[in-house]
């Protein structure tokens, strides 16, 4: 394994980013014309476009989770980056569920346990990428 992981890393990261902002953008613009299609109820797309600004709007942070996954997969570390992501994703939706749902009982507090599992999620995995990175690729140079 040489050094270009580190660049192809950063190039999908950036596609991947570039990419999702422009879905996203382009979902929560073009939301409520869509929606109608589903739904001839303004109260329905009303409550649909809550989904789309915190959950489709926002998957960019998913995005940013999955390179660097996936990445590890790719420097030879699967068991570790999934079990990660398991715990990152299930358990930080748990929590957050548990603790503040009941506090402010509202759609957008619920959809919020998805940009928040997939920001905080991404933060352990990329320390892990650090560590494995710096240990299969820089020792091996």
């Amino acid at each position: 394994m040489d050094g270009r992981v580190k660049e192809i890393m950063v190039k999908t990261m950036m596609l991947v980013i570039i990419d999702a902002v422009i879905m996203g953008v382009a979902v929560y613009v073009a939301g409520p014309a869509v929606l109608t299609f589903y739904a001839d109820k303004p109260e329905v797309v009303d409550v649909d476009m809550i989904r789309i600004k915190y959950v489709a709007s926002l998957l960019v942070f998913n995005g940013i989770l999955d390179v660097f996954v996936n990445s590890l997969r790719g420097m030879g570390s699967s068991s570790l980056p999934t079990i990660l992501m398991i715990i990152g994703i299930c358990g930080v939706r748990l929590i957050w569920i548990c603790t503040m749902f009941p506090i402010h009982r509202t759609l957008q507090t619920i959809y919020l346990c998805f940009p928040l599992s997939w920001i905080i999620t991404s933060i352990v995995e990329f320390l892990l990428w650090i560590l494995v990175y710096r240990k299969v690729v820089l020792q091996n140079v």
